[in-house]
């Protein structure tokens, strides 16, 4: 095929040489091959130098397929890490979603004990609201791919993380961690962000990171940040993501703009106590300017049924491991609230790049009558990240 599918929920990330990568998504289509959910590798490249460079997608990675019978000793051990990472998957959504004894309810996952689905241990599984992001390692750049929702329902949520090598043209995955490992770990999410980040320690100077922040499952959003340290192998705890411990918040809002803000509405913050943290949060935007990790946007509430959008943005330092919230003033334009929305950065990382989104789900549509762009959004916005000023490029033509 020339081109990827339409789909959603996919991840890309942007080449060091020029163009994108993107894997997996969901072509919103129940009735297709694994529910509509993709694992597919894709390349979008210049074919020229200049404004006038054509860009052509390349396909450099298949779908997964079944289980082979004659596999190698270090397939089956692959195999077999998986399994193990899918069946902690299974207990851990148990013991999350645990009913009164005697109460029936179908979508209570089955015992770790339920036959797996035959899934291939050389590519990630298909997957939708992963995260994504490049990460160079002793000169070699990888494209990474963590957790995400799983087609299984008897899974849910993923906790295993793959990369695939970029530079050798062999493109061929490589299972970091599959869930069932000893030690720390970010529990399964989806809807989570995911960006490399420039940093220092002890043992490796200078070396990058990956930074792993928010999501949720199928009910509650996830308040903390996670560190990946390819040299290490190892996830590392850096916030736990407790907004307030000495204010009963349940870390609620205390700047921004509001939920039924229209588009371009003027700024300002609400008083209330200092937040140690954002609120947990799904389907925000994250980037890296030197050793900072800016979030912008997302979806929050005390579970997933009462969630709005947001339009705050937070700063996390990762040298010092704390939450900063960048406050807007009262006559500023900012954007409004959405989740859902794309965002990227100039070549200097100067600034941030912000188009569409949502501003509220379909079925609470009908609870904001009268606010323009109540549901989907196209526009485009630009914030300088040193200068802290939003300005609006385009607005929305929905």
């Amino acid at each position: 095929a020339g081109m990827p599918q339409g789909r959603w929920k996919a991840v890309y990330d942007v080449l060091p040489g020029g163009g994108i990568v993107m894997f997996g998504g969901d072509v919103n289509n129940k009735e297709a091959l694994n529910g509509g959910y993709l694992n597919d590798l894709w390349l979008d490249v210049p074919s020229g130098d200049g404004a006038n460079s054509a860009w052509t997608w390349k396909f450099v990675n298949a779908s997964a397929s079944k289980d082979s019978d004659s596999d190698s000793d270090s397939d089956s051990n692959l195999k077999q890490s998986l399994k193990q990472s899918l069946r902690r998957s299974l207990r851990q959504a148990s013991k999350e979603d645990l009913k009164e004894e005697g109460e029936e309810d179908e979508d209570v996952p089955p015992s770790p004990s339920t036959p797996l689905p035959p899934f291939l241990p050389l590519t990630p599984s298909p997957r939708r609201a992963h995260a994504g992001a490049i990460l160079k390692v002793q000169k070699t750049s990888y494209f990474y791919v963590f957790g995400g929702r799983s087609t299984d329902k008897a899974v849910g949520q993923l906790t295993d993380l793959w990369r695939v090598n970029l530079d050798d043209g062999m493109f061929k995955w490589e299972l970091q961690w599959a869930g069932s490992e000893a030690g720390p770990q970010p529990m399964a999410r989806k809807g989570h962000s995911m960006v490399a980040v420039r940093t220092a320690s002890k043992k490796h100077l200078h070396h990058e990171i990956l930074v792993v922040y928010g999501g949720r499952n199928d009910t509650h959003y996830h308040p903390d940040t996670w560190a990946w340290d390819p040299a290490a192998m190892a996830w590392e705890l850096l916030h736990d993501g407790d907004c307030n411990p000495d204010d009963d918040t349940n870390g609620q809002m205390t700047g921004g703009t509001e939920a039924d803000q229209p588009e371009g509405s003027e700024g300002g913050e609400a008083e209330g106590p200092v937040l140690l943290a954002p609120q947990p949060r799904d389907h925000h935007i994250a980037v890296v300017r030197d050793g900072d990790m800016l979030v912008y946007g997302g979806r929050s509430g005390d579970d997933h049924d009462d969630s709005i959008p947001l339009g705050d943005m937070w700063n996390f330092n990762v040298h010092v491991k704390k939450w900063t919230q960048l406050k807007f003033g009262p006559n500023e334009i900012v954007p409004s609230t959405r989740f859902l929305h794309v965002g990227t950065q100039s070549t200097d990382r100067s600034m941030l790049y912000v188009f569409g989104g949502q501003h509220s789900t379909d079925e609470t549509t009908a609870a904001v009558p009268g606010i323009k762009h109540a549901l989907r959004m196209n526009d485009i916005w630009q914030f300088d990240i040193i200068g802290r000023r939003w300005t609006n490029l385009f607005e929305s033509q929905c």
